[in-house]
């Protein structure tokens, strides 16, 4: 791309990068997924080298860009805040306006928690971990200097609605929206059952839990991913850290919001906690709803990304309200794949995506796109194998849930919906059990792309109650 056409003048960023820390960059490497980020070493006059991030805004150019550089600023501000008070996050070394990007020093270490294999070594950075985010909520935060921009609750109200107000958003004013029973169920839960009020908010992260902060050895180094951050009831990043452990499981979490509790001197109570899980289940799917109907080919990585994680989203929101309500779950057993001469020639394009195109490129870029297609593929190959049982098995649910036939999955949601907005509670163990089962047959075609994201696929929540 020429520099004039580069909305995010990357080139001049990189400039800007080493004009800040005082020297030249002598190496540069660009992360392959999700968002522009580079990693810079920096060398100095008197020789001494300069490790840095330079981490960019998520969306591509165009009509979202506004909104997301300014997530990326309000980050920027946060961590300035945050390192002035004392907090574990990256060095702060400023935030250049006009292509939108953040320059911070890299963490020594790596995030990957769930790659450790002494869980006794897992289980303390995770704590470590925990006392810092307990030390961040702790702070007075009308004491910080903090961005004009950060989402900042005032009352109960705006505490328990900010979230859902700003990720429903684009559900809400999609204008093709198919049925969805259990949006249409979980939007009525969570205006009915409300989370109990809180004596004192707290600058919290909003994305938080495993492979969101850097160890090195036996200790804990510090925390990232500040975007989603707000200033609210401290309880619903302990829901977003159930919600992040479907996808990056660590044994024994119960273990760890207890312990959470506990340093903050708050009471773990089922009403708030269930609401907050639920809650930061459904935010997601709602807020990337118009990618996931209608994906965005210049941005494949991200809308890979987003139907991975949706039906894992979906499967966890129907595991929470069980468990709010208290009983046991079956998922659905996963048929064999019937494999014919059209699979087996589809199967053959997978292993091309995988190992034939590779050999001999040698840019990263190319290889990840070419294992983003791979995956993508064996995707549509299970929908093949797959996809016309699972929906004979969903159908079969419906009916023996509706006492009625369906002549087509479709058929069935819409019905079931329209029952829940007239009647949300009626057979509702039974249709939450309905629902769950769909949307676990769900990761059986997504589990190929679920592994290329790094997720975890098919995992149950961790229950506290």
């Amino acid at each position: 791309m020429a520099p004039h056409d580069d909305g995010r003048h990357t080139d001049a960023a990189l400039a800007w990068a080493a004009e800040t820390i005082g020297g030249r960059i002598i190496r540069q490497e660009r992360q392959k997924r999700w968002r522009p980020t580079f990693y810079l070493d920096i060398e100095r006059p008197d020789g001494t080298v300069k490790h840095v991030m330079l981490r960019g805004f998520r969306a591509p150019i165009g009509p979202a860009e506004e909104s997301f550089r300014e997530r990326l600023r309000m980050e920027a501000g946060i961590c300035r805040a945050l390192g002035e008070a004392g907090c574990k996050v990256p060095g702060f070394h400023g935030y250049e306006p006009n292509g939108g990007w953040f320059l911070m020093d890299t963490l020594p270490g790596t995030p990957f928690l769930t790659g450790v294999d002494d869980p006794d070594r897992q289980a303390s950075l995770f704590r470590q971990y925990v006392e810092a985010v307990v030390a961040m909520q702790k702070l007075d935060y009308r004491t910080l200097d903090l961005p004009d921009n950060l989402p900042m609750a005032t009352t109960y109200e705006e505490g328990v609605n900010q979230m859902l107000d700003e990720f429903r958003q684009p559900y809400d004013f999609w204008p093709d929206k198919g049925p969805e029973p259990l949006i249409e169920l979980t939007l009525w839960w969570l205006e009915n059952h409300p989370p109990k009020p809180v004596d004192n908010f707290s600058l919290t992260t909003g994305d938080i839990g495993t492979d969101q902060f850097m160890f090195e050895g036996d200790t804990m180094t510090g925390m990232f991913d500040l975007e989603m951050a707000y200033v609210g009831d401290p309880m619903q990043d302990i829901g977003l850290m159930r919600l992040r452990d479907l996808c990056y499981p660590l044994p024994g979490l119960p273990d760890h919001l207890h312990y959470w509790a506990e340093l903050m001197g708050r009471e773990l109570d089922k009403q708030s906690l269930c609401y907050w899980t639920v809650a930061g289940m459904m935010a997601s799917p709602l807020y990337v709803y118009p990618l996931w109907h209608q994906p965005i080919p210049q941005i494949h990585r991200d809308g890979t990304q987003v139907h991975a994680f949706i039906p894992i989203h979906f499967r966890g929101t129907c595991e929470a309200l069980a468990e709010f309500y208290g009983f046991e779950l079956d998922p659905s057993a996963r048929p064999e794949p019937h494999v014919n001469t059209h699979t087996r020639y589809n199967t053959w394009l997978v292993g091309q995506m995988r190992d034939y195109f590779p050999d001999g490129v040698d840019d990263d870029n190319l290889l990840f796109d070419y294992e983003c297609g791979a995956a993508v593929a064996e995707a549509a190959v299970l929908g093949q194998t797959l996809g016309p049982m699972l929906e004979q098995q969903t159908i079969e649910d419906f009916e023996r849930l509706m006492n009625r036939s369906f002549a087509s999955e479709l058929e069935g949601l819409d019905a079931l919906q329209s029952r829940i907005r007239q009647d949300p509670e009626k057979d509702l163990e039974q249709t939450i059990r309905v629902l769950h089962r769909f949307h676990s047959r769900a990761e059986f075609i997504t589990e190929p792309i679920q592994t290329f994201a790094g997720f975890r696929s098919g995992l149950p929540l961790q229950r506290v109650f």
